[in-house]
């Protein structure tokens, strides 16, 4: 690290504050509310440390002020700045969690999984054993199709997480599954994640492709009936409850849930043109009219 020399972040802004007012005096005009004030107090952070990190010297940055910076970085779509930042970080917090999780995640998204895997390591040897950084292990693991090493770091998630994130540990683990192109495990992810959450969202989309490809019609009938008895508005469930009827050709079945699906949710345009569809494959003709009139 340099050592040039070291100021405090108020004194830079205080050198800083009045080249930048120049640049950000049309904004305070149009409007001096909390989100402008934080905006300007950003954009002067991050001159802050362009000027002193990127030239070569330095000054304190706080890990506040780090989190914003990486996540304007990131914001921008500049990764590689971004993981610039984050580098920087650990050199004055090697000990916050926060960036380690945060360095695995970009150098994911660079599609570098090995780096990735060795933050994780670095990370955990520290003794931190968090799940969203047992969940990058398993997700570095799974692009470099490690299965049995992806799926024993999403066991560990499994065990550390928190009850309100059980569901995104057992999606995360659906799609170890779905990589590997083990649908049936698939399946049962997706199954426990809705059972901790009824209503999350990527688990109903993705459930219903899976009872496709695994063609477990009647156990994914049960599962939603067992889902419906606790949360009897959910649209999606009643969606997916009658296409998986429809599979099975129990078609007053499936209707009856297309029906409840646009009852739960009026504007739900699929729920009404595919109800409307099962209706003339059971020579309903009136019923199939409705649907789609009310979708018109």
């Amino acid at each position: 690290m340099s050592n040039l020399f070291i100021l405090s972040l108020d004194s830079v802004y205080l050198i800083l504050n009045t080249q930048f007012a120049s640049s950000i005096s049309e904004r305070e005009s149009m409007s001096s509310n909390n989100s402008d004030k934080y905006y300007k107090k950003l954009l002067t952070t991050v001159r802050v440390y362009e000027s002193h990190f990127i030239n070569g010297t330095t000054c304190y940055l706080g890990e506040k002020e780090f989190l914003e910076i990486i996540e304007h970085y990131e914001n921008e779509d500049q990764l590689e700045e971004a993981l610039t930042a984050v580098n920087y970080a650990l050199e004055y917090h090697p000990f916050s969690v926060d960036f380690f999780i945060i360095k695995a995640s970009i150098l994911l998204e660079l599609l570098q999984p090995e780096d990735a895997i060795k933050v994780v390591e670095q990370g955990k040897a520290l003794g931190f054993v968090y799940t969203d950084l047992l969940l990058l292990e398993s997700e570095c693991h799974m692009l470099l199709n490690n299965l049995d090493e992806a799926l024993q770091a999403a066991a560990q998630a499994k065990q550390c997480a928190k009850h309100d994130e059980k569901d995104e540990v057992y999606f995360s683990e659906a799609l170890i599954y779905e990589h590997f192109q083990m649908f049936n495990g698939c399946f049962d992810s997706l199954s426990s994640a809705l059972r901790y959450n009824p209503r999350h969202s990527n688990s109903l989309l993705k459930i219903w492709w899976c009872t496709e490809m695994t063609e477990r019609y009647r156990e994914s009938c049960k599962l939603y009936h067992e889902l419906l008895d606790r949360d009897p508005y959910n649209a999606q469930l009643w969606y997916n409850l009658g296409h998986a009827y429809a599979c099975l050709e129990e078609y007053d079945k499936s209707i009856d849930a297309f029906e409840y699906a646009y009852l739960a949710e009026p504007k739900f345009e699929f729920a009404y043109r595919d109800c409307a569809e099962i209706c003339l494959k059971a020579e309903k003709y009136d019923l199939a009219l409705q649907s789609y009139s009310e979708l018109m």
